[in-house]
């Protein structure tokens, strides 16, 4: 067909049908139309409400859906609205969810080790420039000084975790002896490799310059190795990073006046600053013969923070934190310094305290875990820093605080 022809034919106008309307039910045609209007109106209204008024009480607060990718799903916030007498319910909500939503965006970015951003520099960053002065956001820079407080140099086991990464995603058993250093012993003496320029000082160090400058110092020869050996990740908070995170929206929920709250961590770290009288439950686990479960619970109140490590996996978000063989056999990311081999020295270790932050708390009791047998004066020197424990031993929970009260047995 000729396209003219065809084209003529498309946009040449339908014939038009005429169609006589009956003029029967004139009263209950407009009788219909009115209550539609009535119930249109009546559902505007009530979205219109909807933004001027909300549920007051406790409440999982999410983080801006149309925010970037942030750290959010890795958390659980709850918020008291209506807590504050100085903001209607509804601004109060609004008002925590933009925090929230900020420093969830912002951390994301900041402890980052696969990509860079425009606005921030980050971990990625210093890892791309080695030797080189790097201002990082003061978030950042302070869980540097932390470490460097503690002397601990977990962070530069980065190819480890890197590597540990991997095991955590295999499909087959067969498949994790390229990464599992107590089934293959090549990759053991690999592993004791990077943990030897891990904690030599002279081979890799973060240099705290002040004014938010580090300078991620590292030699000629590590960075020689790592050319050899593909490694570019020479530094990762990894299964520390929430512990930095959580500390950090706190401090920035107390300093907006928002502390009617629980947050807790999807890894074991919990900051609960609600000042009222509002009773938490937190989750005493175990495990035996080679089965998860829960043990009992604790309640507590008032101003905390919790830290809780376990050698095994218990929820879904765990499946790429852990791996567990077929025998009951179990990886994990708490790796000792000395030769990056994962180590527990009970299956889970509560540590909690009125006085310090999570992440002071981990940094404190990370010693006591990471170990091949729990050491009970490292249990009682948590105790000259005010911090409780609590563990499973033999089917019994030992703790040392005597005003711990349990909800469940």
């Amino acid at each position: 067909m000729d396209r003219s022809k065809w084209q003529r034919k498309a946009n040449h106008p339908k014939p038009v049908e005429r169609v006589e309307l009956s003029e029967k039910n004139i009263g209950l045609r407009f009788a219909i139309v009115a209550a539609l209007i009535i119930i249109a109106v009546l559902a505007f209204g009530y979205g219109v409400s909807q933004l001027f008024s909300i549920e007051e009480g406790f409440r999982a607060i999410s983080a801006d859906s149309s925010a970037e990718t942030n750290s959010s799903e890795e958390f659980v916030f709850l918020y008291n609205v209506g807590s504050r007498s100085d903001m209607t319910p509804v601004a109060e909500h609004k008002a925590v969810v933009a925090l929230y939503t900020d420093v969830m965006v912002k951390s994301h970015k900041l402890f980052h080790t696969n990509q860079s951003f425009t606005d921030v520099k980050n971990v990625y960053d210093i890892n791309k420039h080695p030797n080189e002065v790097v201002t990082v956001d003061k978030v950042l820079y302070e869980a540097f000084s932390q470490l460097q407080e503690h002397g601990d140099r977990t962070i530069y086991l980065a190819p480890v975790y890197d590597m540990y990464e991997e095991l955590f995603l295999c499909e087959t058993e067969e498949q994790t002896k390229h990464y599992d250093p107590y089934a293959n012993e090549e990759v053991a003496l690999f592993y004791q490799q990077i943990a030897d320029f891990a904690n030599d000082e002279a081979s890799i160090k973060v240099e705290l310059l002040g004014k938010n400058q580090i300078k991620l110092v590292v030699s000629e020869d590590y960075l020689k190795f790592c050319e050899e050996n593909d490694i570019t990740r020479l530094i990762d908070f990894s299964w520390m990073k929430n512990a930095f995170i959580i500390d950090y929206l706190a401090d920035e929920l107390v300093k907006n006046g928002f502390t009617a709250c629980c947050i807790s961590s999807i890894d074991g770290y919990v900051r609960n600053l609600d000042s009222s009288d509002t009773k938490f439950s937190l989750s005493i686990h175990d495990y035996v013969k080679d089965e998860a479960f829960q043990k009992s619970a604790i309640e507590y109140k008032n101003a905390i923070s919790i830290v809780s490590m376990r050698d095994f996996p218990f929820y879904k978000e765990d499946a790429y934190r852990y791996y567990k063989y077929s025998n009951g056999d179990i990886r994990t990311l708490y790796l000792d310094t000395k030769d990056a081999l994962c180590k527990s020295a009970v299956h889970n270790l509560y540590a909690y305290s009125k006085e310090s932050e999570c992440a002071e708390i981990m940094l404190q009791m990370k010693s006591v875990y990471i170990s091949d047998a729990l050491n009970q004066e490292g249990i009682s020197k948590l105790l000259d820093y005010e911090i409780y424990s609590i563990y499973c031993e033999d089917g019994e929970i030992i703790y040392n605080d005597s005003s711990l009260t349990f909800s469940k047995e």
